[in-house]
C-alpha cells in the first residue's frame, strides 16, 4: 500500500485471482485495492471481490477523473448480488477512462443484469465489451444495450453452456424478436461497432419480420414505413454454435453489407446454397469464409465448390472438422 501510495507512475497491469474470502475483513486488504484501482491502468480480476465493500473500491476506481482504469477484465464464479452489480454498474456508467471491459459470470439476478446493461447505454468512451452469460437469464437487454452503446466498436457475447439443455433462444422483449433488436442495433445511423461475436444465440422470429431492405407498404394504413438501411461499419462477423438452419442464420448476415470476415462455424448445415447471393454478388467485400465443423456432408459441399470459381473476392476459406472430408472426391476438388 505505501509503494502504490507514493509511487507517481501508474501500474500497467494488476493482477488479483483467486483472494480468500476472509482477505475482505481485513482493513489492510481493502486499502490496498483502494490504492490497486487508483494507479492500474489495466485490472484482471478473478474471484477476488468478495464483499460489497471491495465492489466499492473498484467503483472508485473507474469513476477517477484523471488516469483512470482503461482496461477490466472481471471473472466470477460465485453469485453477484444485485448491489454488487449496481455498485459495478456505477463505475461503468460513470467512468471517463474506461475503453475495454469483458465481465465473465455464472450466476446473476436479473436486476443485477438490468443495472449493468442500463451501465452500458450511459457509458460514452467504451469501445470493446465482452461478456459470457448464464444460460438461465433472457440475455436480450444486455445484448440491446450492447448495441446501441454509444461508441462501443466490439462486442462478444458467449453464453454459458448449459447442463440441464436449457433453450438458448433469445426470449422476446416488449414484443421484439431477437432480429428486431439485432437490426435495430447494428443498422442504426450512428452504429459504430466494426466487430461482432455472438455464441450459441438462436435468432427467434416470431413476428414473421423480414430482414430486406427495402420499403414495406402497409395498406391498410396508406403508408409506406422504409426499414432500416444496412449496417456499413461491421466488417468481421461471428455467428458461433447455432443450432439454427443456414437460412436462419443467413438473415441475420443480410443485415450487413460490407462484411470481410465471415465465421459461422459449430453449425449443423445441410444445404450451403443461402451463401450464394453473398458470396456470388457482384458488390460483395467477403474475403474469409470460415465454416469449421458444420457438419457438412459431401454433396452440398461438392455442389458448393463447384461456384468457386466465380466467387471472385473470396480469398481464405476454412472448412475443417466436416464430415465431407472424408470423401476424396471432394477434398480433391477443393485442392
Amino acid at each position: 500500500v505505501k509503494f502504490l501510495d507514493m509511487t507517481s507512475r501508474r501500474i500497467k497491469e494488476i493482477f488479483l485471482h483467486d483472494i480468500p474470502d476472509e482477505y475482505d475483513t481485513m482493513p489492510e486488504y481493502l486499502a490496498f485495492l483502494t490504492s490497486a484501482f487508483n494507479k492500474a491502468d489495466s485490472l484482471d480480476i478473478s474471484n477476488s471481490l468478495n464483499c460489497d465493500a471491495a465492489f466499492a473500491c473498484l467503483t472508485a476506481g473507474l469513476m477517477q477523473e484523471q488516469g483512470g482504469v482503461r482496461k477490466l477484465r472481471l471473472s466470477f464464479s460465485d453469485d453477484v448480488s444485485t448491489h454488487q452489480a449496481q455498485l459495478l454498474s456505477q463505475g461503468i456508467a460513470l467512468s471517463p477512462s474506461l475503453h475495454d471491459l469483458d465481465i465473465r459470470c455464472k450466476y446473476w439476478e436479473e436486476e443485477g443484469c438490468t443495472s449493468v446493461a442500463d451501465a452500458l447505454r450511459r457509458n460514452m468512451v467504451l469501445k470493446s465489451f465482452c461478456i459470457c452469460f448464464p444460460p438461465d437469464l433472457d440475455p436480450s437487454l444486455m445484448i440491446e444495450s450492447a448495441l446501441t452503446s454509444p461508441n462501443l466498436e466490439s462486442l462478444t457475447f458467449d453464453r454459458e453452456e448449459s447442463p440441464d439443455d436449457l433453450t438458448l433462444d433469445i426470449l422476446q422483449n416488449g414484443g421484439l424478436t431477437s432480429l428486431d433488436i439485432l437490426r435495430n442495433g447494428v443498422c442504426r445511423p450512428d452504429c459504430s461497432l466494426r466487430y461482432i461475436r455472438l455464441q450459441r444465440l438462436t435468432f427467434t422470429t416470431e413476428n414473421n419480420n423480414d430482414c430486406s431492405i427495402e420499403e414495406k407498404d402497409d395498406s391498410k394504413q396508406g403508408v409506406t414505413t422504409p426499414t432500416l438501411p444496412p449496417n456499413q461499419t461491421v466488417n468481421k462477423l461471428c455467428l458461433l454454435d447455432t443450432t439454427q438452419p443456414l437460412p436462419q442464420v443467413m438473415k441475420a448476415v443480410q443485415m450487413f453489407q460490407k462484411l470481410v470476415d465471415l465465421d459461422i462455424s459449430g453449425g449443423c448445415f445441410t444445404n450451403l446454397v443461402e451463401l450464394d447471393d453473398l458470396l456470388l454478388s457482384e458488390g460483395s467485400f467477403l474475403r474469409r469464409l470460415s465454416m469449421y465443423g458444420c457438419g457438412i456432408e459431401a454433396q452440398p459441399m461438392e455442389a458448393f465448390v463447384r461456384k468457386l470459381d466465380r466467387m471472385k473476392r473470396l480469398k481464405v476459406l476454412a472448412v475443417g472438422d466436416n464430415p465431407f472430408l472424408a470423401s476424396p472426391s471432394c477434398v480433391a476438388a477443393l485442392k
